[in-house]
């Protein structure tokens, strides 16, 4: 814009022409007849996860929603909380019509597909809701009272130039989005109760 302005620039769009003065009084003009070169497409086709062919070819790996609970491991994720620890219940959070009905939406779908079940555990965590990004809620529970008394995993962990110096020479890299992911963690059985929620209708149990 300096630039312009030090050359008494004036660009007529309409007419495709540039008036220029040189630092001399030279006057320069530039017209177009014609683009320089072909307008360039910024249509792109956006594909899909069913557009890659191993997807189809195995689609018990690659399902639109997960069949149920995830298989028994012989590691199954677990909660170490301090010895002594009592259970932590905290009263729900406030939500509104919206939210609830949203809340009784999803705590069905869950259940039907063995994620949650009914309890009466005396540990119980308040849940809210998340705005996504399409526009969608997403459920949360608020797990921090229990994160406080719980104790922390302590292992060294991988420098992050030593992994970038690991992927020295490759050319093909891939990343994996697990659909819901936090579902496909398998539990084991002795913690089910420090997970509960508690929502206004209901004090589910993830499984």
């Amino acid at each position: 814009m300096n630039w312009l302005s030090s050359h008494q620039g004036v660009i007529t769009c309409k007419n495709k022409t540039v008036h220029l003065v040189h630092p001399d009084g030279t006057r320069v003009f530039f017209h177009v007849d014609k683009p320089t070169r072909d307008p360039m497409n910024f249509h792109v086709q956006i594909q899909t996860i069913h557009d890659v062919p191993i997807t189809r070819e195995y689609p018990d790996v690659f399902p639109d929603e997960l069949p149920g609970m995830p298989p028994d491991r012989d590691i199954e994720f677990i909660i170490d909380l301090y010895p002594g620890t009592p259970p932590i219940a905290k009263r729900p959070y406030r939500m509104s019509s919206k939210e609830l009905v949203e809340l009784k939406e999803q705590l069905r779908d869950l259940q039907e597909k063995g994620f949650v079940r009914p309890s009466s555990s005396p540990w119980g965590a308040p849940v809210l809701f998340v705005s996504k990004k399409d526009g969608s809620m997403r459920m949360c529970i608020d797990y921090r009272s229990l994160n406080e008394m719980t104790i922390k995993n302590k292992y060294p962990l991988p420098r992050i130039d030593d992994l970038f110096d690991q992927l020295k020479g490759a050319k093909y890299f891939s990343k994996i989005d697990l659909r819901s992911g936090y579902h496909q963690l398998k539990i084991e059985k002795k913690i089910y109760t420090r997970l509960l929620s508690l929502p206004d209708m209901a004090s589910m149990n993830s499984q």
